[in-house]
């Protein structure tokens, strides 16, 4: 049966029906031309992009937060030797009032959230020599707990 273009087809001829009802003679014209295979990948890329996506928000979301607590951690190191500096340099200008108050900072700092763990030991080291050197074992002493015993000298000494 030779194919009639569809302007010259009458209506009611058994091509019309049979375009109509979506078969024909041979019976496939409601079969699918697309491959099982191509179908499951379809269905299985339409599950799976929304996941993907989520997991890809979820992701940027950790490491951002992640980036922000480096620079967080970064920011009050940055502080906490601002700080340090500046006691330092009040207790070595020698005026009795810029020692007191160098040495108070570095005492606040020490017991301060601001100061990381990394650096507690060396704000320690330096609080306990400033303040050994430049206010003396007795003013040190008080400036700690009653029950802590001041140790001059070395290990050498």
């Amino acid at each position: 049966m030779s194919e009639v273009p569809l302007r010259y087809r009458r209506p009611g001829t058994h091509l019309d029906t049979a375009i109509a009802s979506g078969t024909s003679d041979t019976g496939h014209w409601g079969v699918s031309v697309i491959p099982t295979w191509i179908s499951v990948v379809g269905v299985v890329m339409t599950v799976l992009s929304p996941v993907l996506a989520l997991g890809g928000v979820a992701l940027g979301g950790y490491l951002s937060r992640k980036a922000d607590r480096e620079l967080d951690t970064w920011r009050h190191r940055e502080e906490t030797m601002r700080m340090v500096r500046w006691a330092v340099e009040q207790i070595l200008e020698g005026d009795e009032a810029g020692t007191d108050a160098g040495v108070v900072t570095l005492r606040s700092l020490m017991r301060s959230e601001l100061l990381q763990p990394e650096d507690y030991d060396l704000v320690a080291a330096l609080t306990a020599a400033v303040a050994i050197d430049r206010v003396g074992p007795a003013a040190y002493a008080e400036l700690e707990n009653a029950d802590t015993e001041v140790v001059e000298g070395g290990a050498g000494e």
